[in-house]
């Protein structure tokens, strides 16, 4: 014989009695890729108005704060005749995702029941719990909207990287920013230009295939005598400055000798045929008047005359 013929309990369909039912509180058991809200407390739940993780409480603090907390807490749970338990209704034993804990106000007993069998019941919701749930509800249509939209450009990502065998270039991405950029926006538009393809491919060369570190240069006293002196060396850096006189390029030159290098600072003589963004690396060679610096290897170049000068290579 069916089991629902021999019930007695005042929960079994058809006996149902919606003034003798309070909601206490709605529950969500989850899905694959969704924690659940509601069964445990003490469990970190999803906050779907922020998008980040809620700490779980401490502890079962009181009957209605979650399913297991009723249990914790001395709630007696309705004797149907069936198993019953979260996302399963007292009443007609149906499965469901979310729905409500309702207390039966005669027997202190408490029940499961899904949304849509509360609703054929004409249970009274409670209005702030059921709020709550639109809220809720709201939301987690938006973040699974939010999900398909960000699955779907992820395939759209997955498959362009298949397609321009850019897979070994991105296993790299954490280790150059660049590369974590360039894959955030091929996240987002689907596609990179083929000078970007190029250049993600030259930044994943570099880091499989580090240069050498450069040896450290070692730094020796700069030979400062009485008078001028003239000396030969490479511009290693030149900047604009603007003082009462107007504007003047300083340059710092760098003096390799067979123990070491020394540098220089100082205005750039007249007659050097070069735009100040293009001065690096090029070759001079002047007559000064030298000055000690803080630091034995430099100096200060002070009135000098351009003996010669070479342009450093274009694209150097």
């Amino acid at each position: 014989m069916n089991q629902d013929t021999q019930r007695t309990d005042p929960h079994r369909p058809g006996a149902i009695v919606p003034q003798d039912y309070t909601e206490l509180f709605w529950y969500d058991c989850g899905g694959m890729s969704e924690p659940s809200t509601g069964v445990n407390c003490m469990k970190p739940t999803w906050n779907m108005a922020t998008l980040s993780a809620h700490p779980g409480a401490e502890d079962h603090s009181h009957i209605g704060c979650c399913v297991l907390g009723i249990a914790e807490q001395g709630g007696t749970w309705a004797k149907t005749g069936r198993e019953h338990g979260a996302g399963k209704c007292t009443v007609c034993g149906s499965h469901f995702r979310s729905g409500s804990v309702w207390e039966h106000t005669p027997t202190g007993e408490f029940i499961h029941m899904g949304h849509d069998c509360s609703e054929k019941y004409d249970l009274v919701a409670n209005i702030t719990t059921r709020r709550e749930w639109a809220v809720y509800k709201k939301q987690l249509e938006r973040k699974r909207s939010e999900a398909a939209k960000d699955m779907k450009l992820a395939r759209t990502r997955d498959f362009f990287i298949a397609e321009h065998k850019l897979e070994a270039v991105f296993e790299v991405r954490e280790q150059h920013h660049i590369l974590g950029d360039m894959y955030s926006r091929l996240h987002r538009w689907g596609s990179l230009s083929e000078k970007q393809i190029a250049f993600a491919r030259k930044l994943e060369a570099e880091i499989r295939n580090p240069p050498p570190p450069k040896p450290e240069e070692v730094k020796v006293a700069a030979p400062i005598e009485e008078g001028r002196q003239t000396f030969t060396g490479t511009i290693v850096s030149a900047k604009d400055y603007d003082s009462d006189y107007g504007v003047s390029t300083k340059i710092t030159v760098k003096m390799e000798t067979p123990d070491g290098i020394w540098l220089s600072w100082g205005t750039c003589p007249a007659g050097v045929d070069a735009p100040m963004d293009e001065l690096r690396g090029s070759k001079i060679t002047l007559t000064a008047r030298l000055a000690a610096g803080d630091d034995a290897h430099f100096t200060f170049f002070k009135r000098p005359t351009l003996v010669d000068f070479t342009p450093a290579p274009k694209g150097a």
